[in-house]
């Protein structure tokens, strides 16, 4: 296997891996469910309060500005918890 082949694999087992921590995606073989589960709420519970405590300095006129993916992305996440 080619040093491109091999890197091009090992891309594709990460964006598995990443895809299953932010429960887009089923768990690669060799990995526990539960495991990853867990990892994935605790890191898209990190997020969620830096984005929070982000959202909370930002002068009042202009928190109406958030992009309308990041209040997406944060319900999503506050739904999770």
């Amino acid at each position: 296997m080619s040093d491109e082949e091999t890197r091009d694999k090992l891309a594709a087992e990460q964006e598995a891996v990443v895809a299953a921590l932010m429960g887009e995606g089923p768990v690669p073989s060799g990995f526990d469910p539960e495991a990853v589960a867990m990892a994935g709420r605790s890191l898209a519970n990190k997020r969620r309060r830096d984005a929070e405590k982000r959202e909370a300095i930002r002068p009042p006129s202009r928190r109406k500005e958030a992009p309308t993916g990041l209040k997406r992305w944060l319900g999503r996440i506050r739904r999770r918890k």
